[in-house]
């Protein structure tokens, strides 16, 4: 008989059609919570190091510097979502 260390893969999909709906439902919040939150960081991260390169100079010159502004709302709002997203999924459990 072949002990649950040797068959990973398989414990992996027993536990996950165990859990009820409403636990993937959690589990699906926090990933997607995580995902923008760090896209948002991305976003920042873009945006403030935009100033070191050409391509910044380019766009001062034509006047798109509301372009930059755009970028840290955009990132500001992926961050926000990703945070209420994470808070939520933690939710309130009932008690029985």
């Amino acid at each position: 008989m072949a002990t649950p260390a040797s068959r990973p893969n398989q414990l992996i999909a027993l536990s996950w059609t165990s859990l009820t709906p409403g636990h993937r439902r959690q589990i699906r919040k926090r990933v997607l919570g995580t995902v923008l939150l760090f896209l948002g960081i991305l976003v920042w991260v873009l945006i403030g190091t935009l100033p070191l390169t050409a391509y910044y100079a380019r766009l001062v010159l034509r006047g798109h510097i509301e372009l930059l502004s755009i970028g840290v709302v955009v990132g500001g709002a992926f961050v926000a979502a990703g945070i209420i997203r994470i808070v939520t999924s933690l939710g309130h459990r009932r008690r029985r």
